[in-house]
């Protein structure tokens, strides 16, 4: 018997690509055209999948951007969780986060950031939310090579998590959001105890 898809062909051509010639398929035979469009109904009903489960099935799958997104939080002695249903230290729930960063700057910034979270304050969850992952990018991103990054990890455990956020939530009353107010704090703390030709400007934040 030969079954045509006339539906799903983008699916198919993914699967193609990626060679795998063969999944797993419900088929259902004999019903009637309510029946197809009740059927139809219900399954485009379902909730989007969540970008962790995205990114669960695009690394088991051989995607590149996932696997280097797993490698960059492996690196680190972290793990990603991709079910969300994981309450304990060490564990990152933020992929959106993780993909937007490794899009942005790539696997290696990607691993650095996280590397520069972990030495400073540790392997704590809240450490690793969406916010502080990708303020901390836009942060190296910005000043790059002018940033001596053990100067940075000392500063922000002098401070300690408690005192930095202190800062984010006072800095934020200038900006939209956390995630911007985090860069300008990260200047502020890095620039205490340097002096003034070392010192990285505040200014390029804006540009």
């Amino acid at each position: 018997m030969n079954l045509y898809i006339i539906d799903g062909q983008h699916r198919v051509e993914a699967l193609k690509e990626l060679n795998i010639p063969l999944i797993d398929a419900t088929i259902h035979e004999n019903l009637t055209v309510e029946e197809e469009a009740e059927m139809y109904y219900g399954i485009n009903d379902r909730p989007a999948k969540s970008p962790n489960s995205k990114g669960k099935s695009s690394l088991k799958f051989g995607d590149v951007a996932a696997i280097e997104i797993e490698e960059a939080v492996t690196n680190i002695g972290m793990k990603i969780d991709y079910d969300k249903n994981v309450n304990s230290d060490g564990y990152i729930m933020a992929y959106a986060a993780l993909q937007n960063i490794h899009k942005r700057y790539g696997k290696d910034m990607l691993e650095i950031v996280l590397q520069v979270i972990n030495s400073a304050y540790g392997k704590d969850k809240r450490n690793y939310q969406s916010f502080m992952m990708k303020g901390f990018a836009d942060f190296i991103s910005k000043f790059g090579s002018s940033i001596d990054l053990n100067h940075l990890i000392n500063r922000l455990q002098d401070v300690g998590f408690e005192g930095f956020m202190q800062e984010v939530n006072k800095n934020k009353v200038s900006f939209s959001t956390k995630k911007e107010s985090l860069p300008f704090t990260l200047v502020e703390i890095y620039n205490k105890r340097k002096h003034n030709k070392n010192k990285l400007d505040k200014r390029l934040l804006f540009i």
